[in-house]
């Protein structure tokens, strides 16, 4: 609900959030069902099967080459390593100089057992993973990591920001 939060303090800004059809769709009755901003643009798509620029094609709220802050929170693990790589390319030609992405990432994925087991029985494996000191090689040329840190639920997530470079 980040989105659905910030929008109506910063109406002069666009807010488009991105997020796989299933879970959308509850979300969008809910936001519907209170009000969904002007500025507010609800995209569906599985990033996993479709690339971010297809999703973004005729959304009204999506400025190719602007300055932008873009939030992946939990996405990245449901993602394979090429398709993380992958998305960081598509967000550096769609995005200006400047840009930033905050992201949580999965530090690991040998480790916590009866996480990954549980969520690959539930049709959510993990799919990929970056020790905070390989971000720069997981997310590809373009992209500068401004802060990041580790040690949430026992060294399972990490968090990043990165700025987006020439």
């Amino acid at each position: 609900t980040l989105c659905l939060r910030l929008a109506p303090r910063y109406p002069d800004a666009r807010f488009v959030e991105v997020d796989h059809p299933a879970t959308g769709a509850a979300k969008r009755l809910g936001i519907e069902s209170v009000g969904r901003p002007d500025n507010l643009h609800l995209v569906p798509a599985d990033l996993a099967a479709t690339s971010l620029s297809a999703a973004l094609q005729g959304c009204a709220g999506w400025e190719d080459g602007g300055q932008s802050v873009v939030v992946c929170e939990g996405l990245l693990y449901y993602l394979s390593r090429a398709t993380v790589r992958g998305l960081f390319d598509e967000l550096h030609e769609l995005t200006g100089p400047g840009s930033r992405v905050t992201f949580s990432h999965l530090t690991g994925l040998r480790q916590h057992g009866m996480a990954r087991l549980a969520l690959e029985l539930s049709g959510e494996p993990w799919l990929s993973a970056s020790r905070v000191d390989q971000l720069p090689p997981y997310l590809g040329p373009g992209w500068q990591v401004l802060a990041s840190a580790g040690g949430r639920w026992r060294d399972l997530e990490g968090f990043a920001v990165v700025e987006r470079s020439g």
